[in-house]
């Protein structure tokens, strides 16, 4: 059967050769009244309401808005345009696939009791509840227009449709006209009234009476219900759907924010007792190098704490006797400290040399300044003298900075014996 028949308009059941791939749908006029249907609605069927009881209206609605807000947004431009309250009309987005889905700027405006007549009608075994020009067949830049006795219903294009009176028709074609024109208009049922097709004849629009005479025209196959009509079914309610997800949501509220509060108890109790803990590191670490200071390191800075006392130690157990003679240090236990001192501090020797006149003479090559200060305070600390210190260099083609040390031991030093 051509889809292009003029079926999907007859009175009461109509068979289309093809809804989005199942070949021998049918179509289910309901009355306009909302009055029961006399034969049974299958699962096969999709039921259709008058048109012109479903107007599609344009609205200006900013694209950045998405998802529910934009249905919001649009809701409040509906009902400032017809100066109606949200309980008497119902809102249907006119858009079903593609990237339309959240930037639709149509839709599909109902009475709400109507529509509740036209749901109590149709059942719920239908496939769809649409109105009657979404069941004409459309393509891409093609219009669809089906003429009975006194009416016609139209498809312009993907997105946009109406049924009116001849009279009426005529008003709303022109007006569509205004923006981009369709390539050409597929044309059912009865003859077109004069208005229409004057309408179309002085735009040079063609009018052909089947689908067989797109393909010159470069058009591809009108399709019926192929491009996600069945998405747009009128029984859908939006809203109602969002109340039904609020309603088996609610139950859970308190037991969300009974352990969205334990968690925050708990973080708050864990932030308190971490800085209890930091507090108490910060009084015992204090006290730890006020003794230090007091008792074993009086001069210069505290590196290691754990180190510099075990060598405060040292020499105090081993202290000779009083008017014991003090035997001079040795050269090698000096090297050993130095060696020492050098790893820890991350320097890197250059020249080491020692004479019985000059004593040990150092040159390291060190990452800055400060590491030379640094590397001074750590020999004091190890028992060793700083007798001189040449004044610190950059040496060209190197990084870092060259300290140059003349060293000495104090009695009792590391390296004694």
């Amino acid at each position: 059967m051509d889809m292009t028949a003029s079926a999907p308009l007859d009175p009461d059941v109509t068979d289309a050769a093809a809804t989005d791939g199942v070949v021998g749908a049918q179509f289910v006029r309901v009355p306009s009244d909302g009055r029961a249907i006399d034969k049974r609605v299958t699962g096969r069927q999709v039921a259709l309401v008058p048109g012109a009881l479903v107007p599609v209206l344009q609205l200006d609605i900013p694209k950045g808005i998405r998802g529910q807000a934009r249905e919001q947004v649009a809701r409040r431009l509906l009902q400032d345009r017809l100066g109606l309250g949200a309980q008497d009309v119902q809102m249907h987005p006119l858009a079903a696939t593609g990237d339309k889905i959240d930037s639709w700027t149509r839709v599909m405006v109902s009475d709400t009791a109507l529509l509740r007549g036209w749901r109590a009608a149709a059942g719920t075994a239908c496939r769809a509840l649409l109105p009657d020009y979404l069941a004409l067949p459309i393509a891409p830049d093609l219009w669809t227009l089906a003429a009975t006795n006194d009416s016609v219903v139209a498809r312009l294009g993907l997105e946009d449709g109406f049924s009116a009176p001849s009279d009426m028709a005529a008003v709303l074609l022109e007006t569509a006209l205004q923006g981009p024109a369709p390539k050409a208009v597929l044309h059912l049922g009865g003859p077109l009234p004069t208005a229409v097709a004057g309408i179309l004849g002085a735009r040079d629009i063609p009018v052909v009476p089947d689908a067989a005479a797109l393909a010159p025209l470069g058009l591809g196959d009108p399709l019926v219900l192929g491009h996600g009509e069945l998405g747009l079914d009128l029984r859908r309610d939006a809203q109602a759907s969002r109340a039904r997800m609020r309603a088996r949501i609610l139950p859970w509220r308190w037991p969300l924010m009974a352990a969205a509060l334990a968690a925050g108890l708990w973080g708050a109790a864990l932030w308190v007792e971490t800085d209890r803990l930091h507090r108490q590191s910060n009084t015992l670490d204090a006290a730890t190098r006020a003794l230090v200071r007091d008792r074993f390191v009086p001069q210069g800075p505290i590196l290691d704490i754990r180190l510099q006392v075990a060598r405060a130690l040292t020499p105090k157990a081993q202290t000779p006797e009083e008017g014991a003679p003090v035997a001079a240090p040795r050269p090698w236990d000096v090297f050993a400290d130095l060696s020492t001192v050098l790893m820890e501090q991350g320097a890197a020797p250059v020249e080491l040399r020692y004479t019985p006149a000059d004593g040990l003479r150092l040159e390291a090559q060190v990452a800055d300044f400060a590491a030379v200060e640094r590397l001074e305070a750590a020999l004091i600390a190890a028992g060793l003298t700083v007798q001189e210190a040449a004044q610190s260099r950059v040496v060209a083609g190197q990084s870092g900075v060259r300290a140059s040390l003349r060293l000495g031991v104090t009695n009792g030093g590391a390296g004694d014996d």
